[in-house]
């Protein structure tokens, strides 16, 4: 008797959230491209796809209620969420009835903090930092503006610090983090953020998503769903984000990213049969064909304009094979924002500087690589692969200069990049070393030059 109420709850439960959620309107925005010398967020419109199909195919989301923005102006962000004066843009408009109607509003690009009034502000791509009090999009407008309906929930892939994935936001600046003011969040809010306020939000190389947005993913299509009753509440989600995304920020980039729960966690991310999970469509190579977005445009483009762009978006996806070790740049060698050495150098990497390789290009000629934040390609042949465990080792010993350190480093890979360094190291500060079958020769020192002799007194005079 027990189990049949819990299987009617369920179903009940189930059928609440999905028709809940299937008169839901939606807007997904996807800032990648910045000008301005900004650095791009490279992942951000993987994000956008992949949370239109999480909309669709886990909470049944109708395709035509959702608003689909790519590098969003500040005018089109503002036609579709409203101003401080007006909250009726677009996306009131599909909503529909006001207090009975439901939202599921997505952010993935760049965020940045007022330099006078540390208000947290959504970055447009005509926006520049400096002035984001004057052209960036108020977060609190946002939820202010989601006051008017029943139910609204916030997801956001960003920080506010100044700082992000891909460089500074404020280049000629001393690199300070600013630390914003929390916005006030509504009872009728629920609002899930990637990073705590002076914290940087991460990317996943590997899935080539934003971090925060590759563990969401993985907690609505079943992961955080720790009761296995088929349904992933707030809590649940946010409890599972802190297990595994803040873990993994640790791990992969030595640093702390904790996302952010507020306003109402009485919310479901997604429910399913239990023990049915739904099936995540695997985005990680650059040639599936994603969903075509709804994107907003001031004018549609000529047939001929048309030609053009798609002609340019083939050229500028370069195919890339993933991988994930480090190397050692060999020479002083250019970053290039293309496999091609006529595009434009984004940095440089000096001699024996260590490389985070993210990818390949299929030719095999270049590798993609995270230089300090910076995403660009640097020529293989300007790139010695270091094995694994290598780096870590050689730096220890670098930085303790202690013999014992280099020997460490020396036993573990005799045939190691830093190799030879490491045996001057060791023969320059001892005089023999033997140990584990790992014999460094040093020649015998050579014989001291002989003392000149002393000066004799002249055994006569010469008569004059």
């Amino acid at each position: 008797m027990t189990q049949r109420l819990s299987f009617i709850l369920f179903i009940c439960l189930a059928a609440w959230a999905n028709s809940a959620f299937s008169g839901t309107a939606a807007v997904i925005i996807g800032n990648s491209n910045y000008g301005s010398g900004l650095p791009n967020v490279q992942y951000a419109e993987r994000d956008a796809d992949a949370i239109r199909v999480y909309l669709t195919d886990v909470l049944h989301v109708e395709p035509d209620n959702i608003i689909d923005l790519r590098n969003a102006t500040k005018a089109q962000m503002e036609t579709v969420l409203g101003t401080a004066n007006n909250r009726k843009g677009k996306l009131w408009h599909y909503a529909g009835s006001g207090k009975d109607a439901e939202v599921f509003v997505y952010y993935s690009g760049h965020g940045v903090s007022g330099l006078s009034d540390h208000r947290q502000y959504l970055l447009p791509t005509d926006a520049l930092p400096d002035f984001a009090e004057l052209n960036g999009y108020p977060l609190s407008t946002l939820y202010n503006n989601l006051k008017s309906f029943k139910r609204a929930t916030v997801v956001i892939d960003t920080c506010f610090s100044g700082s992000s994935a891909g460089g500074t936001l404020f280049p000629s600046s001393s690199g300070g983090v600013i630390v914003p003011i929390d916005e006030t969040i509504d009872d009728s809010l629920t609002v899930l953020t990637a990073s705590g306020a002076n914290q940087l939000a991460s990317w996943d190389h590997e899935t080539r998503q934003g971090l925060f947005t590759e563990y969401f993913l993985r907690g609505v299509y079943g992961e955080a769903d720790a009761n296995k009753d088929g349904v992933v509440w707030a809590d649940e989600l946010k409890t599972f984000l802190d297990q595994n995304m803040t873990r993994a920020a640790r791990r992969t980039y030595g640093r702390e990213q904790h996302a952010s729960l507020t306003g109402n966690f009485d919310r479901v991310f997604a429910s399913y049969p239990s023990g049915q999970l739904p099936v995540r469509p695997q985005t990680n190579t650059a040639e599936e064909k994603q969903p075509e977005p709804q994107t907003i445009v001031a004018s549609a483009p000529t047939p001929k304009q048309e030609s053009k762009i798609e002609t340019q978006a083939v050229e500028d996806s370069p195919v890339v094979i993933y991988t994930r070790r480090y190397g050692v740049s060999m020479r002083r060698a250019d970053v290039f924002e293309k496999p091609d050495d006529t595009t434009e150098k984004l940095t440089l990497v000096r001699r024996d500087q260590s490389v985070l390789l993210t990818g390949r290009t299929e030719d095999g000629k270049w590798y993609e690589t995270d230089t300090n934040g910076v995403i660009g390609f640097v020529k293989r042949a300007n790139i010695a692969l270091l094995q694994a465990g290598e780096l870590p080792l050689w730096r220890t010993a670098l930085s303790s200069g202690s013999v014992k350190d280099y020997r460490a480093y020396l036993q573990d890979f005799p045939d190691g990049y830093f190799a030879a360094r490491a045996a001057r190291y060791i023969e320059n500060n001892t005089t023999a070393y033997e140990d584990n079958n790992v014999n460094i020769y040093r020649a015998p020192p050579r014989p001291p030059k002989r003392p000149p002799l002393p000066r004799r007194d002249r055994p006569f005079m010469p008569r004059w």
